[in-house]
């Protein structure tokens, strides 16, 4: 619990968040520990729960620990040079550090949510019911969060008028979310039962397939 302590502690509303960033640009470590530690307890105890067999939970659990914050991890680095120069051919005047903090701060937050919604994911699974569509509702919850920091970040970070801060972040979040499948089709292979899905289409069958609401 320390560990949740310390991850939600950074976390005020997203201007004073932002604005502690702008005044301390250091603490943008703090948030990408964050992202690691939150998703790895994530990741640690939702693979625990995927198998039966405890030694099999424990090999899952330990591989998801570093696989979904690598994950997100990689979704940043490989957005930001895109994002970057999109973001300067628009009038934005952000410092390449400032971008790359504000989405390492982005990032970050959805840890936040995703250790919210740990708690039903233990409990819908350990009923019977399949993790998938609580996944689903965390995808979208952790899209919603994102852009809400990403619009933050770049109103206060760059100081740009309303019109570019929301063209940016439309843009921003199009290209992590593009970036983003990429890496889970990669990393977790999510295409490999139904290809010519693709991720979402993958997620959305699997969805209907598995949820109790359509058993």
């Amino acid at each position: 619990m320390g560990i949740i302590t310390q991850i939600l502690g950074l976390y005020d509303s997203p201007k004073e968040t932002i604005s502690a960033v702008k005044e301390n640009p250091k603490i943008v470590r703090q948030f990408i520990l964050a992202l690691i530690l939150g998703f790895a307890i994530y990741g640690l105890v939702h693979g625990f729960l995927l198998e039966k067999n405890l030694v099999e939970g424990a090999k899952t659990g330990l591989w998801l620990l570093f696989k979904i914050p690598l994950t997100l991890v990689l979704t940043v680095l490989f957005s930001f040079p895109t994002i970057y120069i999109i973001s300067r051919a628009f009038g934005g005047r952000l410092s390449g550090v400032n971008i790359l903090s504000n989405l390492f701060i982005s990032a970050s937050s959805t840890s936040l949510v995703a250790l919210a919604i740990l708690p039903l994911n233990v409990l819908y699974t350990l009923t019977g019911h399949s993790p998938v569509t609580l996944h689903v509702l965390l995808i979208f919850l952790l899209m919603i969060v994102a852009v809400i920091y990403l619009f933050k970040g770049y109103e206060i970070l760059g100081d740009l008028s309303k019109g570019r801060v929301y063209l940016i972040t439309l843009i921003s979040a199009i290209i992590l979310l593009f970036v983003l499948i990429q890496f889970v089709d990669l990393l977790f292979e999510i295409t490999t039962a139904h290809p010519r899905g693709g991720v979402i289409g993958t997620i959305a069958y699997t969805a209907v397939e598995k949820a109790s609401l359509f058993r």
